[in-house]
């Protein structure tokens, strides 16, 4: 299956879409649902969607890379993109774990 995603309920998401960096950064965030278990970024699931990211890049290291560096998605980054969806798969916190430990 491939990964489906909108920004369509961004605020703003039109500047995401213009901006050469920031679509790069969308698409990171974007295949990383997959690897966090969480399909979408929301008002409510925003912190832990980033503290899972966090792990994320620490077992699996960064994403993307800006003028050669690493580039770690922030918290400003995520919360930029609350409403942003896919069709990734849910993964509960003991899932996430398991996928994160296992695969690392």
């Amino acid at each position: 299956m491939s990964l489906a995603w909108s920004i369509s309920k961004v605020k703003d998401y039109e500047e995401l879409a213009d901006d050469e960096w920031e679509r790069i950064v969308t698409q990171v965030i974007c295949f990383r649902t997959m690897s966090v278990g969480m399909g979408s970024i929301t008002e409510a699931n925003h912190e832990a969607w980033f503290r899972r990211s966090l792990l994320v890049e620490a077992v699996f290291g960064v994403g993307a890379h800006k003028d050669g560096e690493d580039y770690a998605i922030t918290f400003a980054d995520v919360r930029r993109r609350i409403g942003l969806r896919t069709n990734a798969d849910r993964m509960t916190d003991k899932a996430f774990i398991h996928h994160v430990t296992q695969w690392g």
